[in-house]
């Protein structure tokens, strides 16, 4: 019996003859034994309250009996329920093993067909290895998660190499076409280094996630305007003049990275790490560099003039004859940093720190040192310190000075203070 209590025949038999065994018992002791005592001389009022008692009785205990079996009956059908329940979740279990076995087969099938089409010489092709490398990267399958940081590796690893083998080619050409007007050109990228990128821009982010490394990566004169680099490690890349206007290069690593002669026009550098890199002669104006690393960089002759500097790092850094007219430094640090010769009119140095800093020749007319963060405390020795960079300074008429410094001057600084206020002396 499937679908009821599953009894066994010779069970049946057993509760056959006990049900039988109950019955004879129940007459004998309600019947047949008050029956033998009306031959004792009892009366019949005396043997009916005996039957009737022992009819009680009996019916008591067929009760009883009843309420027992009843018990085992629902025991019995609590474990077939149970046991019916495991089968269903061992079931369950199996089909679930067996669709991630199949998505798992179907995955790898993909990842292994993407793979080869990153081979084939067919653009097409390669695109469509690319893109099905982004699905599988950017799945919401829990069984897919171990591919995310393989195919960014493969990705990356792909941009590598096939740019580094477009450079020699691209070096064999210009050597074997070389002409006397031979004139240097903006590169655009290959089709498919381009897809990658985006792609990789694009890339749902967890938390394990590697870093992209693009590090070594020749794109000098390449053409990466408005191109997603954000949080890529892309340190000691060769970026010469590169145009990069209007990128996204948020917390990438250009650590010693070659960006002469770059064009990061209105480029977004928030955040960047660009300690010990090489910018000297780059267009940077308008380019936002918040909270920029560029510890001891060379951006000799660089324009930032407009650019946003406020709370960079420029420590150290190498500042020579740079354009940074109207640039705001507010709260940066440029402790010991190089300004010689720098044009800094107009700029917003408020709270910014300049201890050390070499400010001979640059050009000072009109900037703003008026403090923001009243809280910020300075020492009489430094302001001195500052002062006495500023003589140095080519010009600095209109300079905007707050209280704190106006005291020093008149007292000690007379005639800087008559150059700041009317321009006499100035070159």
């Amino acid at each position: 019996m499937k679908d009821g209590l599953n009894i066994k025949p010779w069970k049946i038999l057993t509760y056959i003859i006990l049900v039988l065994i109950f019955l004879a018992f129940a007459v004998c002791f309600v019947w047949i034994y008050p029956e033998s005592l009306l031959k004792s001389g009892n009366g019949y009022e005396i043997v009916n309250k005996i039957r009737a008692t022992n009819a009680t009785i009996v019916g008591g205990i067929g009760a009883f009996v009843l309420i027992i079996v009843q018990i085992y009956r629902t025991n019995i059908l609590k474990k077939q329920v149970d046991n019916q329940q495991v089968q269903i979740e061992l079931q369950s279990k199996q089909v679930e093993e067996e669709r991630r076995s199949n998505i798992n087969s179907l995955t790898l099938d993909q990842y292994v067909k993407a793979v080869n089409q990153l081979k084939d010489k067919n653009i097409a092709v390669r695109l469509g290895g690319i893109y099905s490398l982004e699905q599988i990267m950017n799945s919401k399958n829990k069984e897919d998660e171990k591919y995310h940081n393989i195919i960014i590796e493969l990705l990356a690893a792909y941009v590598r190499e096939k740019q580094m083998a477009v450079n020699e080619d691209n070096t064999k050409d210009k050597e074997e076409n070389k002409t006397k007007d031979d004139k240097e050109e903006i590169i655009e990228l290959r089709t498919d280094i381009k897809a990658i990128i985006t792609v990789l821009a694009r890339r749902v982010k967890r938390d394990d996630e590697i870093k992209i490394d693009l590090t070594k990566t020749n794109f000098a004169k390449y053409n990466l305007s408005s191109m997603d680099l954000s949080s890529i490690d892309l340190s000691s890349m060769n970026l010469e003049f590169a145009n990069l206007y209007g990128a996204h290069l948020e917390f990438a690593d250009l650590t010693g990275a070659d960006l002469t002669g770059a064009y990061l026009i209105n480029a977004h550098l928030e955040f960047v790490h660009l300690i010990n890199a090489h910018l000297e002669g780059a267009h940077l104006h308008g380019a936002n560099l918040h909270g920029a690393y560029l510890i001891n960089a060379h951006l000799e002759g660089v324009l930032l003039h407009g650019a946003h500097l406020e709370g960079a790092h420029l420590h150290g850094a190498n500042l020579e004859f740079a354009n940074l007219e109207g640039a705001n430094f507010h709260d940066a640090n440029l402790e010991g940093a190089n300004l010689y010769g720098a044009d800094l009119e107009f700029a917003h140095l408020h709270d910014a720190h300049l201890h050390g800093a070499n400010l001979e020749f640059a050009d000072l007319r009109k900037i703003n040192l008026v403090p923001i963060n009243e809280k910020r405390e300075e020492t009489d020795e430094d302001r001195i310190a500052f002062i006495k960079q500023l003589e140095k300074a080519k010009t600095v008429e209109g300079i905007k000075l707050d209280e704190r410094f106006m005291e020093i001057f008149k007292k000690d600084y007379p005639d800087l203070l008559k150059r700041i206020e009317t321009g006499e002396g100035e070159e």
